[in-house]
């Protein structure tokens, strides 16, 4: 698969289609209300027909009027805030259920959240180098915080969510320790990646990096070319390359070989505000392959859906979905 390239005319056509759905949805909820005057109605008529986005974005999304797929997309949205809904959600209307979404991603697009626990954090699309005390540094991947704690006796850091990767300066008097909540990451002087919530969560360039995992007493030695691999409560170590997929991100790429769709999907949605919602469990399953620039998601996910046999829906600039 070759690299996705978008001319400044598709990104133009692509601005233009996520105004018509953001402006479909206003009226969308709007017209929910019975009372509504008829002033209002012929309002939306006319607005209606004075683009053909319009009506095409319109149509979109009452289209997908109490499907299964905002379902789908509010269990993944209360995942996301670590929160288990105790029961099945039941969504009785796409507006409510899209508007509770664009809620949700505008707070989490801009950080808020994140904000008010982290001392360092990145918003979603965005990557960023930390400069730390002693010369270390941290590069934040998008949507990713951290706190910082520096003692006589160590350097804690405590990654709150996302992606970071460290390269440290040496100090046996004083070790460099990374905390997920999951694991426990002890150097003395390295260069090395680490995932919350992943099942790869730490890949090693340079240097030797104990691994602990919360509540254990056992410690697994990682070494520069390795990356570890969780699978259930096993914990192996692999070798790598140094250009392996799992650094890719560095340069502002993703790169997958012969991947299942559901985990690449998985990945680009960390780099765009909202959900993307796969509403074809086959499509899920579909292995593939490729190279990309993280600089226009949405190119990146057009591209998929053509490998792959699907088509992708824009419902609101903070619901996509492929099916």
């Amino acid at each position: 698969m070759t690299e996705n390239q978008t001319s400044d005319s598709e990104h133009k056509a692509y601005s233009t289609d996520r105004l018509a759905e953001t402006e479909a949805l206003a009226w969308f909820t709007r017209l929910a209300d019975e009372s509504l005057s008829p002033h209002v109605r012929l309002e939306f008529l006319n607005w209606r027909a004075a683009k053909p986005e319009n009506k095409q974005a319109y149509d979109r999304i009452a289209a997908f009027w109490g499907s299964s797929e905002f379902e789908q997309a509010l269990c993944l949205d209360e995942k996301r805030i670590n929160r288990r809904p105790k029961k099945r959600l039941i969504v009785p209307s796409l507006a409510i259920a899209a508007s509770l979404l664009l809620t949700v991603w505008s707070v989490w697009q801009h950080g808020w959240l994140q904000r008010l626990r982290a001392d360092d954090y990145t918003p979603v699309g965005l990557q960023r180098t930390l400069t730390l005390a002693d010369g270390s540094s941290a590069l934040l991947d998008t949507d990713s915080a951290v706190n910082i704690a520096y003692h006589d006796r160590s350097r804690n850091i405590t990654l709150l969510s996302g992606r970071a990767f460290f390269n440290v300066q040496p100090d046996p008097s004083r070790p460099f320790i990374v905390e997920t909540g999951e694991e426990r990451i002890r150097v003395v002087g390295t260069r090395f990646s680490v995932q919350r919530e992943s099942d790869t969560p730490l890949a090693v360039r340079q240097g030797i990096v104990s691994y602990q995992a919360d509540g254990t007493n056992t410690e697994t030695l990682v070494r520069a070319g390795e990356q570890l691999q969780k699978s259930n409560s096993q914990v192996d170590v692999i070798k790598i390359d140094p250009q392996a997929p799992v650094f890719a991100w560095l340069e502002g790429r993703l790169k997958f070989n012969d991947r299942p769709l559901a985990e690449v999907i998985a990945e680009i949605d960390r780099y765009q505000p909202g959900v993307i919602v796969i509403g074809n469990p086959e499509l899920a399953t579909i292995h593939v392959s490729g190279n990309y620039k993280l600089h226009h998601p949405q190119s990146i996910i057009a591209a998929l859906a053509q490998a792959a046999g699907a088509k992708v829906v824009h419902v609101t600039e903070y619901l996509t979905v492929l099916y």
